[in-house]
């Protein structure tokens, strides 16, 4: 027997299947939870080094490089990612996926303070965090006009962020 015929020989029962399918779905569908920005950990860990005065090729040289060698040795570690540019470094840190965040971001915290004795005297202190995609905004906006400045400001100030 095929599914068409037991759809036309018995119509009751085809009826009720599909009446059927329909209550559970509409029961499932109230239950299902639906969330703008769900949780979730990116692997990734930031670590961001000031170094006032410095031109990008010494921040290079004297603070992106040590600190990328210090992060190589870190297990579960995916790519590495730097940039240096004027007074500081950047360096992202991405992990395999299945990795523990809070484990992967207190071993690279480690072992930056080891290396930290080796960097230059003026660097500030380095900062690593986590990124976290809830912290962005949500939506920016962006005002263009011919007016002044100025002028564009107190109307976007007074008008439009109300």
């Amino acid at each position: 027997m095929k599914l068409s015929d037991v759809a036309i020989d018995r119509p009751v029962f085809t009826t009720m299947v599909t009446i059927a399918a329909c209550v559970l779905g509409i029961l499932a569908l109230d239950r299902l939870t639906i969330d703008l920005f769900p949780k979730f950990n990116l692997p990734i860990v930031v670590v961001t080094t000031p170094y006032p005065g410095a031109s990008p090729e010494e921040v290079e040289a004297q603070v992106t490089r040590p600190i990328e060698e210090a992060i190589a040795s870190i297990s579960n570690v995916d790519q590495v990612r730097s940039w240096s540019r004027e007074s500081a470094s950047t360096v992202l840190v991405q992990f395999e996926i299945e990795t523990e965040m809070r484990q992967g971001s207190s071993d690279v915290r480690d072992a930056v303070s080891l290396i930290r004795g080796k960097l230059p005297r003026d660097v500030r202190e380095p900062v690593v965090a986590r990124m976290d995609p809830t912290a962005f905004p949500v939506l920016a906006y962006t005002v263009s006009s011919t007016r002044s400045p100025l002028a564009t400001r107190r109307i976007v100030e007074d008008d439009v962020q109300p």
